[in-house]
């Protein structure tokens, strides 16, 4: 039996901790309930600001509230982009070194186990009890899933994804019978997984465990969230929508693609294929040849003077694939028509400079996608791949660039420059960024000598996917995060409280350390600051969450002296440059810090 190897990074999927029904929460670990599925259930964060207008918007959702999609990764890519969110698994010695978990499944077992996953998040009551019961165990983790499950916002589709799921190699894809050639058996796989799919998408359908409504319905606001869960918003009538990820250039013969269009075509013919609808979601690598080759470390270091528009379509190297694929979908949708309804393809800028942090590869001139939308007559995505700088949490610079021997360049509206391969402090390189964004732009491009900046990597504490933590040995203070009902104690008691897990940064503080204090909602200010006196262990309860659980939560202790607080606490200060995501954050930014006892001082 062939099979086929997926993927799960817990680290990456974060999202799936609080929404997914069959992901348990054991010591601060999440799991999976069966050993060989790897499919998850996440928050479609990419579906971009217009399907937030267009559809959210009808159903009377705010902006920030995001749909489902069930993903699957599978393991191995033909490609190394250097910035790929899918680095960690490009391979099975990358997936092991870096603790992602392999199994191996057969195109049946995984259908099944994409109709397991709907049958449960159909159970709706019991989504919520398991929703509620991680809200109790992890309720920093998991905050928010029951509100946003009971918003019943829509599943959107299932997604294919991790590189390049077509592409497969002797460790990637099992066949008992040695193949002439391994991509037509990865072929092979899939169009056998969408037949099985399909049939017991049929089956659900049939018993009222999903929902699928046309899109253009919500657009013209027929559906207003009333349908049971989980509803999917078809792009074609009454078909579950499949996003099946690649970068093309494996299209680029001819047989594959043909293979693979007219497999669908052959599964359409024989009454196989009538419940779920292919979207070929084709991923452009950069809008000329020279920022592929850059993305793939292949051309280095760029000319940006060679990045331009004055090339044939021929010489970009996944313009082939994308011709291949519209042209197979045109051949066979001549020979049937309603075939036009089980297969697509929608193309995506794989790397986009985001405007809020306006990143560019090389130069200014690099990713003008407008120019090749023009150029080839494509209707591109809306959905935004940024390159993004910064991540929402954490303003420091994504070390994935550094890691991959680039260099980070931040120039000024006014044409001054900060050099992180001339200066290697990141201390240096954020304060120069706060002081001039947003009135500035960054260059990413490739350096001969791997840059190593001027910090020490921290990996005890636990990060979204998109983060990478740095911090030096001795930090300028401490940020302590809390909600108010738990400052009202910590300042009648003048003491603070950590988690076990925070233990090697606890064991950093010293008498006589500066500590600033942040309350979490409804305020989500600094309300004041204060020096520490000492450190000690207690293990009965203190604060009202310990007490309603009779359990000491927060047995590291730090008890505070000289607290000077501000009595209104809507007069408090916006952290706009500090983290404030735990209970303990090392605080290196000085002159903020400095900022902010004088705020206080003047009360």
């Amino acid at each position: 039996m062939m099979k086929k190897a997926l993927v799960w990074d817990p680290v990456m999927r974060s999202s799936a901790q609080k929404y997914d029904p069959c992901i348990k929460l054991e010591g601060g670990k999440c799991k999976i309930e069966c050993e060989d599925c790897k499919i998850t259930l996440i928050a479609d964060r990419f579906l971009g600001e217009e399907f937030q207008k267009e559809i959210l918007g009808k159903l009377g959702k705010s902006k920030g509230k995001y749909p489902y999609v069930m993903i699957a990764d599978t393991l191995g890519c033909n490609l190394r982009c250097w910035f790929c969110y899918a680095y960690k698994f490009f391979d099975k010695k990358s997936a092991e070194r870096n603790n992602c978990e392999i199994s191996y499944v057969s195109p049946k077992r995984l259908a099944e186990q994409f109709a397991c996953k709907i049958q449960k998040l159909s159970e709706f009551e019991n989504l919520i009890r398991i929703a509620q019961d991680k809200e109790k165990m992890d309720p920093r983790r998991c905050k928010g899933a029951v509100k946003h499950l009971k918003m019943r916002l829509p599943l959107m589709r299932i997604r294919i994804s991790g590189g390049e799921p077509l592409f497969s190699t002797k460790e990637t894809l099992l066949d008992p019978v040695i193949p002439d050639n391994l991509i037509i058996s990865t072929v092979r796989f899939w169009l056998k997984f969408f037949e099985e799919l399909d049939k017991l998408i049929g089956k659900l359908k049939n018993e009222g465990k999903i929902n699928i409504i046309d899109k253009e319905k919500v657009k013209n606001k027929e559906w207003k969230s009333d349908l049971p869960f989980p509803t999917c918003l078809a792009e074609r009538s009454g078909r579950l929508n499949i996003r099946f990820d690649t970068n093309g250039i494996l299209f680029g013969k001819k047989e594959i693609t043909d293979a693979f269009i007219g497999g669908l075509l052959t599964l359409f013919e024989q009454n196989k294929l009538n419940n779920v609808f292919l979207e070929v979601d084709y991923s452009f690598k950069g809008a000329t040849p020279i920022e592929y080759r850059w993305s793939q470390r292949e051309e280095l270091p760029v000319n940006s003077s060679k990045i331009n528009f004055d090339y044939e379509l021929n010489e970009h190297p996944q313009w082939k694939g994308y011709q291949n694929i519209t042209e197979a979908i045109k051949k066979y949708c001549k020979q049937d028509e309603k075939f036009w309804n089980c297969v697509g393809i929608t193309v995506e800028r794989g790397i986009d400079h985001h405007i809020p942090y306006k990143t560019y590869l090389y130069c200014k001139e690099a990713l003008k996608w407008d120019k090749f939308s023009k150029k080839t007559g494509i209707k591109l995505s809306v959905v935004n791949n940024p390159i993004e700088m910064f991540n929402w949490r954490n303003w420091r610079p994504k070390t994935c660039f550094i890691d991959n021997g680039a260099n980070i360049k931040i120039i000024t509206n006014d044409g001054k420059e900060f050099d992180l391969g001339e200066t290697h402090d990141i201390n240096e390189f954020d304060i120069f960024r706060r002081k001039y964004y947003p009135n500035c732009y960054f260059l990413i491009y490739p350096v001969e000598k791997k840059i190593v900046l001027l910090k020490k990597r921290v990996d005890n504490v636990k990060l979204y996917p998109s983060q990478r933590k740095f911090i030096e040995a001795a930090p300028v203070g401490w940020g302590f995060s809390g909600s108010p009902e738990n400052w009202k104690v910590a300042l009648r008691e003048r003491k603070w409280g950590l988690k076990k897990k925070h233990e090697k940064l606890w064991k950093k503080i010293k008498p006589g350390d500066l500590v600033v204090f942040y309350v979490t909602r409804p305020y989500s200010k600094i309300i004041g600051f204060g020096y520490v006196k000492e450190l000690t262990e207690e293990n009965y309860p203190l604060w009202p969450d310990e007490i309603r659980e009779n359990v000491a939560r927060y047995p590291l202790r730090i008890i505070l002296e000289e607290i000077k607080v501000i009595n209104d606490w809507n007069k408090g200060i916006k952290p706009t440059a500090l983290n404030v995501r735990h209970g303990i954050n090392p605080i290196y930014e000085k002159q903020e810090l400095e900022r902010i006892i004088r705020h206080f001082k003047q009360y």
